[in-house]
Protein backbone atom coordinates (compact mmCIF):
# COMPACT_ATOMS: atom_id res chain seq x y z
CA UNK A 1 0.00 0.00 0.00
CA UNK A 2 2.71 2.46 0.97
CA UNK A 3 4.71 1.73 -2.17
CA UNK A 4 1.66 2.18 -4.37
CA UNK A 5 0.76 5.51 -2.78
CA UNK A 6 4.30 6.85 -3.11
CA UNK A 7 4.57 5.63 -6.70
CA UNK A 8 1.33 7.39 -7.65
CA UNK A 9 3.06 10.76 -7.17
CA UNK A 10 5.72 10.03 -9.78
CA UNK A 11 5.24 11.65 -13.18
CA UNK A 12 4.88 8.42 -15.18
CA UNK A 13 1.68 7.54 -13.27
CA UNK A 14 -0.12 10.64 -14.59
CA UNK A 15 -2.28 8.59 -17.03
CA UNK A 16 -3.73 6.67 -14.08
CA UNK A 17 -5.17 9.90 -12.68
CA UNK A 18 -7.07 10.36 -15.95
CA UNK A 19 -8.17 6.73 -16.37
CA UNK A 20 -9.29 5.81 -12.87
CA UNK A 21 -12.84 7.18 -12.38
CA UNK A 22 -12.62 8.51 -8.80
CA UNK A 23 -8.97 9.32 -8.17
CA UNK A 24 -9.09 12.72 -9.83
CA UNK A 25 -11.92 13.80 -7.54
CA UNK A 26 -9.87 13.46 -4.35
CA UNK A 27 -10.01 17.31 -4.27
CA UNK A 28 -6.36 17.53 -3.20
CA UNK A 29 -3.95 14.86 -4.49
CA UNK A 30 -2.01 15.04 -1.22
CA UNK A 31 -5.04 13.60 0.58
CA UNK A 32 -4.03 10.29 -0.98
CA UNK A 33 -1.14 10.33 1.51
CA UNK A 34 -3.66 9.58 4.26
CA UNK A 35 -3.40 5.95 3.16
CA UNK A 36 0.21 5.95 4.39
CA UNK A 37 -1.07 6.07 7.97
CA UNK A 38 -1.72 2.32 8.05
CA UNK A 39 1.73 1.13 6.87
CA UNK A 40 3.39 3.82 9.00
CA UNK A 41 1.59 2.53 12.10
CA UNK A 42 2.48 -1.08 11.29
CA UNK A 43 6.13 -0.31 10.63
CA UNK A 44 6.34 1.72 13.84
CA UNK A 45 5.02 -1.15 15.96
CA UNK A 46 7.25 -3.66 14.15
CA UNK A 47 10.38 -1.56 14.41
CA UNK A 48 9.95 -0.28 17.96
CA UNK A 49 9.51 -3.13 20.45
CA UNK A 50 9.84 -1.32 23.77
CA UNK A 51 6.70 0.32 25.14
CA UNK A 52 8.64 3.27 26.52
CA UNK A 53 9.97 4.08 23.06
CA UNK A 54 6.51 3.72 21.53
CA UNK A 55 4.97 6.06 24.09
CA UNK A 56 7.72 8.59 23.38
CA UNK A 57 6.99 8.42 19.65
CA UNK A 58 3.25 8.80 20.24
CA UNK A 59 3.74 11.84 22.47
CA UNK A 60 6.14 13.42 19.96
CA UNK A 61 3.65 12.93 17.10
CA UNK A 62 0.83 14.44 19.16
CA UNK A 63 3.00 17.47 19.92
CA UNK A 64 3.78 17.89 16.22
CA UNK A 65 0.09 17.70 15.34
CA UNK A 66 -0.82 20.24 18.02
CA UNK A 67 1.89 22.64 16.84
CA UNK A 68 0.89 22.37 13.16
CA UNK A 69 -2.79 22.70 14.06
CA UNK A 70 -2.33 25.99 15.93
CA UNK A 71 0.52 27.64 14.01
CA UNK A 72 0.76 26.32 10.43
CA UNK A 73 -2.79 25.36 9.45
CA UNK A 74 -5.28 28.01 10.54
CA UNK A 75 -8.80 27.90 9.03
CA UNK A 76 -8.77 29.45 5.56
CA UNK A 77 -12.39 30.60 5.39
CA UNK A 78 -14.50 29.29 8.29
CA UNK A 79 -13.74 31.70 11.12
CA UNK A 80 -15.88 32.18 14.21
CA UNK A 81 -18.31 34.68 12.55
CA UNK A 82 -18.76 32.30 9.60
CA UNK A 83 -19.60 29.41 11.92
CA UNK A 84 -22.12 31.56 13.80
CA UNK A 85 -23.76 32.57 10.52
CA UNK A 86 -23.91 28.92 9.44
CA UNK A 87 -25.55 27.94 12.72
CA UNK A 88 -28.13 30.73 12.40
CA UNK A 89 -28.92 29.72 8.82
CA UNK A 90 -29.47 26.13 9.91
CA UNK A 91 -31.69 27.22 12.81
CA UNK A 92 -33.87 29.41 10.57
CA UNK A 93 -34.07 26.79 7.81
CA UNK A 94 -32.31 28.93 5.20
CA UNK A 95 -29.47 26.42 4.90
CA UNK A 96 -25.87 27.20 4.11
CA UNK A 97 -23.70 27.44 1.02
CA UNK A 98 -22.16 24.10 0.15
CA UNK A 99 -19.31 23.34 -2.21
CA UNK A 100 -19.71 22.11 -5.76
CA UNK A 101 -18.03 18.74 -5.23
CA UNK A 102 -20.74 17.71 -2.74
CA UNK A 103 -23.73 18.58 -4.93
CA UNK A 104 -25.44 16.31 -7.48
CA UNK A 105 -24.54 16.46 -11.14
CA UNK A 106 -26.06 19.56 -12.75
CA UNK A 107 -26.74 21.36 -9.46
CA UNK A 108 -25.57 24.92 -8.86
CA UNK A 109 -25.67 26.14 -5.23
CA UNK A 110 -25.04 29.72 -6.29
CA UNK A 111 -28.18 29.78 -8.46
CA UNK A 112 -30.52 28.64 -5.68
CA UNK A 113 -32.74 31.29 -4.09
CA UNK A 114 -32.03 31.09 -0.37
CA UNK A 115 -35.24 32.93 0.51
CA UNK A 116 -37.48 30.58 -1.50
CA UNK A 117 -40.12 28.55 0.36
CA UNK A 118 -39.51 24.89 1.05
CA UNK A 119 -42.15 23.83 -1.50
CA UNK A 120 -43.53 25.86 -4.42
CA UNK A 121 -45.31 25.17 -7.72
CA UNK A 122 -43.15 25.16 -10.83
CA UNK A 123 -45.96 25.75 -13.33
CA UNK A 124 -49.19 27.76 -13.65
CA UNK A 125 -51.27 25.62 -11.29
CA UNK A 126 -52.44 26.93 -7.92
CA UNK A 127 -51.71 25.00 -4.72
CA UNK A 128 -52.31 25.08 -1.00
CA UNK A 129 -49.21 23.53 0.58
CA UNK A 130 -48.86 22.52 4.20
CA UNK A 131 -45.51 21.16 5.44
CA UNK A 132 -45.98 18.79 8.38
CA UNK A 133 -42.41 17.50 8.73
CA UNK A 134 -39.08 18.76 7.41
CA UNK A 135 -36.13 16.94 8.92
CA UNK A 136 -32.69 16.17 7.57
CA UNK A 137 -33.59 12.70 6.23
CA UNK A 138 -37.37 12.91 6.02
CA UNK A 139 -39.77 15.43 4.47
CA UNK A 140 -43.56 15.24 4.49
CA UNK A 141 -46.18 17.68 3.22
CA UNK A 142 -49.56 17.87 1.50
CA UNK A 143 -50.46 19.88 -1.58
CA UNK A 144 -53.99 20.72 -2.75
CA UNK A 145 -53.50 21.21 -6.50
CA UNK A 146 -55.87 22.92 -8.92
CA UNK A 147 -54.29 20.99 -11.80
CA UNK A 148 -51.53 18.51 -12.46
CA UNK A 149 -48.12 20.14 -12.20
CA UNK A 150 -44.68 19.83 -10.64
CA UNK A 151 -43.61 20.97 -7.19
CA UNK A 152 -40.20 22.56 -6.64
CA UNK A 153 -38.53 21.65 -3.38
CA UNK A 154 -35.83 23.64 -1.66
CA UNK A 155 -33.76 20.45 -1.80
CA UNK A 156 -31.15 19.00 -4.13
CA UNK A 157 -32.14 15.87 -6.03
CA UNK A 158 -29.68 13.35 -4.58
CA UNK A 159 -30.04 9.73 -5.78
CA UNK A 160 -30.72 8.47 -2.24
CA UNK A 161 -34.03 10.36 -1.95
CA UNK A 162 -37.10 8.13 -2.26
CA UNK A 163 -40.26 10.04 -3.21
CA UNK A 164 -43.81 8.80 -2.63
CA UNK A 165 -47.00 10.60 -3.61
CA UNK A 166 -50.19 9.24 -2.04
CA UNK A 167 -48.35 6.04 -1.14
CA UNK A 168 -47.10 5.49 -4.69
CA UNK A 169 -43.42 5.81 -5.54
CA UNK A 170 -42.68 8.41 -8.22
CA UNK A 171 -39.54 9.42 -10.06
CA UNK A 172 -38.34 12.88 -9.11
CA UNK A 173 -36.29 15.00 -11.49
CA UNK A 174 -33.90 17.93 -11.18
CA UNK A 175 -34.74 21.50 -12.04
CA UNK A 176 -32.58 22.81 -14.85
CA UNK A 177 -30.10 25.43 -13.73
CA UNK A 178 -30.31 24.80 -9.99
CA UNK A 179 -30.62 21.02 -9.54
CA UNK A 180 -33.51 21.38 -7.09
CA UNK A 181 -35.93 18.46 -6.82
CA UNK A 182 -39.07 18.42 -8.98
CA UNK A 183 -41.94 16.19 -7.84
CA UNK A 184 -44.84 15.46 -10.25
CA UNK A 185 -48.30 15.67 -8.65
CA UNK A 186 -51.89 15.30 -9.83
CA UNK A 187 -54.89 17.55 -9.37
CA UNK A 188 -56.48 17.29 -5.95
CA UNK A 189 -54.94 16.24 -2.66
CA UNK A 190 -51.36 14.98 -2.80
CA UNK A 191 -49.61 13.60 0.27
CA UNK A 192 -45.86 13.62 -0.41
CA UNK A 193 -43.23 11.73 1.58
CA UNK A 194 -39.52 12.04 0.84
CA UNK A 195 -37.12 9.76 2.72
CA UNK A 196 -33.34 9.50 2.49
CA UNK A 197 -32.72 5.76 2.07
CA UNK A 198 -29.58 3.63 2.13
CA UNK A 199 -28.18 3.04 -1.37
CA UNK A 200 -26.45 -0.15 -2.50
CA UNK A 201 -22.94 1.32 -2.22
CA UNK A 202 -23.47 2.26 1.45
CA UNK A 203 -24.79 -1.23 2.15
CA UNK A 204 -21.82 -2.81 0.40
CA UNK A 205 -19.43 -0.60 2.37
CA UNK A 206 -21.06 -1.62 5.65
CA UNK A 207 -20.74 -5.32 4.81
CA UNK A 208 -17.09 -4.89 3.80
CA UNK A 209 -16.37 -3.13 7.10
CA UNK A 210 -18.18 -5.87 9.04
CA UNK A 211 -16.21 -8.63 7.29
CA UNK A 212 -12.97 -6.76 7.97
CA UNK A 213 -13.81 -6.47 11.67
CA UNK A 214 -14.56 -10.20 11.89
CA UNK A 215 -11.31 -11.01 10.11
CA UNK A 216 -9.33 -8.83 12.53
CA UNK A 217 -11.01 -10.41 15.57
CA UNK A 218 -10.31 -13.95 14.31
CA UNK A 219 -6.69 -13.05 13.60
CA UNK A 220 -6.28 -11.55 17.06
CA UNK A 221 -7.78 -14.66 18.65
CA UNK A 222 -5.35 -16.94 16.83
CA UNK A 223 -2.40 -14.73 17.76
CA UNK A 224 -3.48 -14.64 21.41
CA UNK A 225 -3.84 -18.43 21.46
CA UNK A 226 -0.35 -18.84 20.01
CA UNK A 227 1.14 -16.44 22.54
CA UNK A 228 -0.60 -18.24 25.42
CA UNK A 229 0.73 -21.60 24.23
CA UNK A 230 4.24 -20.20 24.06
CA UNK A 231 3.97 -18.77 27.58
CA UNK A 232 2.67 -22.08 28.95
CA UNK A 233 5.45 -23.98 27.20
CA UNK A 234 8.13 -21.70 28.60
CA UNK A 235 6.67 -22.03 32.09
CA UNK A 236 6.65 -25.82 31.83
CA UNK A 237 10.21 -25.92 30.54
CA UNK A 238 11.38 -23.87 33.45
CA UNK A 239 9.34 -25.79 36.04
CA UNK A 240 10.53 -29.30 35.13
CA UNK A 241 13.85 -30.88 34.34
CA UNK A 242 12.63 -34.37 33.37
CA UNK A 243 13.50 -34.97 29.68
CA UNK A 244 10.60 -37.40 29.24
CA UNK A 245 8.11 -34.96 30.67
CA UNK A 246 9.50 -32.21 28.48
CA UNK A 247 8.86 -34.31 25.36
CA UNK A 248 5.29 -35.02 26.51
CA UNK A 249 4.60 -31.35 27.21
CA UNK A 250 6.10 -30.33 23.88
CA UNK A 251 3.89 -32.76 22.00
CA UNK A 252 0.77 -31.62 23.84
CA UNK A 253 1.57 -27.97 23.19
CA UNK A 254 2.14 -28.67 19.48
CA UNK A 255 -1.18 -30.50 19.18
CA UNK A 256 -3.02 -27.70 21.00
CA UNK A 257 -1.48 -25.11 18.70
CA UNK A 258 -2.52 -26.99 15.55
Amino acid sequence: MGGGVCTSYVAFTAPLWNILPKLRFAQFPWRWLLCLGIPFSLLTTMGVRRWTSRVAIYVAMLCVLAFVWHHLLPPWWDYAPDLREMQENMATGAGYEGTDEYTPVGADPWAVDKTAPRVTVDGPAHAAIRVSEWRAERKEFTAEMSAADELVLHLFNYPAWRVEVNGRMVQASAREGTGEMLVPVEAGTNRVQIIFVRTWDRTAGAWISMVAVVFVLVSLRKNCAAVCCDLVMRTILIATSNPGKLRDFAGAAARARN
